[in-house]
């Protein structure tokens, strides 16, 4: 019997919810797209109530007689199968409200994340109680195009209808899981890659699932293959019908190694096996494992201790000494517990230390983890950014608000491209006066080593970090000093040299005046010269001509991506004097084994990140130096801002412009890029898409080819119009048979891009082949390929695997085998080089990747959950790679 204390105590509780849900649902009724971030602000400060107060009701009508307070009730479900939502639910939001409030931003998409359990919130409340709550959620969810809304309810139509089991498990990383809804039911699109220790991200799959998968740790999926009606034909999805957790057995062996401890974990064994299940059944991490109260992580070890023989189990004893350091707070803590938030093998491997590094602690550990340790929330580990959503989850960050602060500096400065960030940008760390003691904290808990470059500096009403300032400061410096210096090299830029370009019979012939002034100027009083121009401008046909007249010297073209050298390498004239490489190339070899270059030329300057601009400039030596770009395209990835400064910095003498438009004759292409370049307050972008007839929903047209030469760009690799989608729609338009490895599918005459796998040196990254032949043998499958490249034959030769088909003055066919890995091969991680698929389908291609290259035709393919994400930069980029048809897509 419930006696009047509690009956009240339930009263109040209903109050309570009732309270919250009213709340809610008026501020949704205020919503509109320009207030999202606000409501949403509104909202997640109610949402915390409501979940607790609905929790303390649920656990007096299952415990009448057991009180508890409504602060922590929450946690009481942890352990319960039905209801374990609300636990999981309340430490999401302990961790996203309870220290700071959130930017609207960030409050919108912590809302679109927790939709899902909204809802279980009120089917609950339905079912069991008969409350109707929160009747005007659905109001949140952002507004689909009638395309990807039919895409999604066929999709969730299909997942409702599957019944079949295949028992064909295999490991898989999971990378992203979106959830949508439809009839108020959550379903979810999950982004996914291949268990193994060859992790790229162009190999990744979407597939579709009505399970909420726990993305922590590698995990064993089951697929059924279906189609769905979509875009004129019947369109490949891959249904996700059973899953597990699956830590690979050698990401534990491997983390034992740094505990010191010798492990032989298997797959087949008990207490591998039991903990599998906890995670799965309780969603919990190994940090949550580790944290348990001192009974229950007890009993837990005793229950993995007795699966064996020995009543020791090895799980159990590294576990034990897992939770020894983290409770008693030794050195190596904070690694330990970031290293059992994910049990990633790569990550795990690149924390031991080389032969050359001492280790930290008494622990397997390289010394560089070090700064970590100590300051977790500012610096990384070895080899490897941290995710700040994990660190939430496993170091409490109430003990490192300053290291916080000084890692949103860094980080606002990297995504938005400047050095100096307001101070107001961080005003939920408290007043003026508070921020600037929280930073005199930091600096002053810095270790001498890296003082003064990660301090984190103030000037005026601005943050910014010293090192990135500094970094600007010294390539001004070094480039200030190559424009005050002089070359004798500028004999070769003479009226004479200068005019025979305009007769010559080996280059195109000069006949833009722009070209021939900078030609003369080019370094008559400096060893620098940049040069800006908008796309189509001519930038590399000026780069031409002065390779041309330095035919007989060394010269060194370098670019940030392969794609972007490749087009250089074709571009310019071939002298047998040049060298082409891509800047991480550069910067990384050794200087005695580089060649002693008169000239470097670095191209496509505005997607170069600062820190790596001071490597450039530290290997010149006494090269002249060009620095070429446009800072309207593609920014870096990473703080990259000094090509742009450097226009407002140097006079004339070191800077020259190229503005006239030679890719394309489409005077309608050539205004669209003028616009969209210039993009002023009453600019008329919409109007030039619309009134040329370059807008167009994607239907049945995308199959039609406008051109041989012909790309289709994406922004985004995920979503219905997302690279995978769109490379796999545009893969059933070719009739030929399709042959399967695990999860991808090859037909012959396929597009393909090489990646960065490793396995042949000489196909590099985005080298662009085709698909001429397939042998489909029992365990491995045979490709011929051609590529875009003639490879010697002596160099084929020594590639192990690599075997010449055939060449001819353009191109090289080249074969080699894949070997068809067994479910849970990669519970090991000596992986069989023949396992390794070195490309991927590239029907499509990301704009990222098709910066410096030009189309007759391009496609431009844009999702409305993408439209926010593509940047003037990145637009603009992208419709400036046509040359006569442009068709965009959204």
């Amino acid at each position: 019997m419930m006696d009047n204390k509690t009956r009240q105590i339930l009263n109040d509780t209903d109050s309570e919810i009732i309270k919250a849900s009213n709340a809610i649902d008026k501020a949704l009724l205020s919503f509109n797209k320009s207030n999202r971030g606000e409501v949403a602000i509104r909202i997640l400060s109610i949402v915390r109530n409501l979940n607790d107060n609905i929790a303390l009701k649920l656990w007096l009508d299952l415990h009448p007689n057991e009180m508890k307070s409504v602060k922590n009730v929450a946690k009481e479900f942890a352990s319960e199968k039905n209801y374990k939502f609300i636990s999981i639910f309340h430490k999401y939001l302990s961790k996203s409200v309870s220290h700071f409030t959130p930017t609207e931003d960030g409050a919108d998409r912590l809302i679109l994340k927790y939709y899902q359990y909204i809802l279980e919130l009120k089917k609950l409340m339905k079912v069991r109680f008969g409350m109707e709550i929160v009747q005007n959620i659905d109001l949140f969810l952002p507004d689909l195009d009638v395309q990807t809304k039919e895409y999604y309810e066929k999709v969730a139509e299909k997942i409702n209808m599957v019944t079949i089991s295949t028992q064909n498990f295999d490991n898989y990383y999971i990378r992203a899981v979106k959830p949508f809804f439809i009839n108020q039911n959550t379903y979810f699109e999950v982004t996914l890659e291949p268990g193994t220790d060859k992790q790229n991200k162009f190999n990744r799959i979407t597939a579709f699932t009505k399970y909420d998968i726990f993305k922590n740790y590698c995990v064993a999926l089951e697929f059924f293959d279906t189609t769905i009606s979509m875009f004129g034909v019947e369109f490949p999805i891959r249904l996700i019908t059973d899953w597990h957790v699956s830590i690979r057995p050698c990401e534990i062996n491997n983390y034992a190694k740094i505990l010191k401890i010798s492990t032989n974990i298997q797959r087949g064994s008990k207490d591998y096996k039991l903990l599998m299940n906890y995670i799965k059944d309780k969603r919990a991490t190994l940090v949550d494992v580790i944290d348990l109260p001192y009974k229950e992580f007890n009993n837990f070890m005793s229950d993995l201790d007795n699966t064996t023989k020995s009543k020791q189990s090895s799980i159990a004893i590294l576990l034990r000494k897992s939770r020894n350091i983290s409770n008693n707070n030794l050195n190596g803590k904070n690694i330990i517990r970031y290293i059992l938030i994910s049990m990633n093998n790569s990550f795990i491997h690149d924390q031991w230390p080389t032969s050359k590094e001492n280790e930290f602690s008494d622990l397997f550990l390289s010394a560089k983890c070090y700064p970590f340790e100590k300051k977790p929330y500012s610096f990384n580990p070895k080899r490897h950014i941290s995710n700040l959503s994990d660190l939430y989850h496993c170091i409490n960050v109430k003990n490192y608000h300053e290291d916080l602060l000084a890692r949103l500096v860094h980080i606002k400065s990297f995504t938005e491209n400047k050095i100096f960030i307001p101070i107001g940008d961080f005003s939920f760390f408290g007043n003026t006066n508070e921020i600037k003691g929280l930073i005199k904290i930091y600096n002053d808990s810095l270790y001498s080593g890296f003082r003064p470059a990660s301090e984190i500096g103030i000037y005026k009403k601005y943050l910014y970090k010293v090192g990135e300032l500094n970094a600007i400061k010294e390539i001004i410096a070094k480039l200030t000093i190559l424009s005050e210096s002089t070359t004798l090299l500028n004999e070769l830029f003479s009226s004479d040299k200068i005019n025979s370009l305009k007769t010559s019979t080996e280059i195109v012939e000069l006949d833009d005046i722009k070209k021939e002034e900078i030609l003369k100027n080019m370094f008559l009083s400096t060893k620098v010269r940049l040069i800006y121009g908008a796309a189509g401008t001519g930038k590399t046909t000026l780069i031409n001509y002065v390779s041309f007249l330095m035919k007989d010297k060394q010269k060194l073209f370098i670019a940030k991506t392969n794609p972007a050298v490749n087009n250089l390498r074709r571009k310019i004239n071939d002298d047998g004097n040049s060298d082409y490489m891509t800047i991480d190339k550069f910067i990384n070899q050794p200087s005695y084994s580089l060649l002693e270059y008169d000239l470097i030329v670095v191209d496509e300057c505005s997607t170069v990140k600062n820190e790596d601009m001071i490597k450039i400039l530290d290997k010149t030596n006494n090269a002249i130096l060009i620095l070429v770009g446009d800072i309207y395209q593609i920014e870096s990835i990473g703080l990259g801002n000094w090509f742009n400064l450097c226009k407002y910095v140097f006079d004339d003498n070191v800077i020259s412009e190229l503005t006239e438009p030679f890719r394309s004759e489409n005077k309608n292409l050539i205004d669209l890029w003028k616009e969209t370049r210039e993009i002023k307050n009453n600019n008329l972008i919409l109007e030039q898409i619309v009134k040329n007839d370059y807008s167009h929903k994607i239907d049945e047209e995308i199959f039609i080819s406008k051109s041989d030469d012909e790309i289709i760009l994406c922004l985004n690799y995920n979503g219905l119009y997302g690279l995978n989608n769109i490379n796999k729609l545009l893969q059933l338009d070719n009739p030929n048979n399709a042959v399967k490895i695990g999860i991808y599918e090859f037909k012959i005459n396929d597009p393909i891009l090489f990646n960065d796998s490793g396995r042949f040196e000489l196909l590099y990254n985005n080298l662009k082949g085709r698909i001429e032949d397939i042998n489909d043998l029992e365990d491995r499958v045979y490709f011929a390929i051609s590529v875009d490249i003639v490879l010697s034959e002596s160099l084929i030769d020594i590639a192990d695997g690599l075997y010449l088909i055939k060449k001819d003055k353009k191109s090289t066919v080249i074969g080699f085998y894949v070997s068809r890995s067994k479910p849970f091969d990669s519970d090991n991680e000596n992986t069989d080089d023949e396992s390794i698929l070195p490309f991927q389908i590239a029907y499509a291609v990301s704009i990222h990747k098709s910066q410096g290259l030009e189309y007759e035709s391009v496609k431009i393919v844009i999702a409305d959950d993408s439209e926010e994400k593509i940047t003037h930069n990145i637009f603009y980029t992208a419709i400036t790679r046509a040359k006569k048809y442009l068709n965009i897509y959204w």
